[in-house]
């Protein structure tokens, strides 16, 4: 809640959707700097 009140962005690997996915089996993609946040999680995605 934090990173979002700081301007942060956040995901897990499921969803976008970072607080609807499975609280016991989402893992956090975050940053501060949206363009950052952009190339992490298509990165992070496509290398799972």
């Amino acid at each position: 809640m934090i990173l979002e009140e700081a301007g942060g962005q956040i995901a897990s690997l499921n969803t976008d959707a970072y607080w609807e996915d499975q609280p016991w089996k989402r893992s956090a993609i975050a940053a501060l700097n949206p363009e950052l946040f952009s190339q992490w999680l298509r990165w992070v995605r496509a290398n799972q």
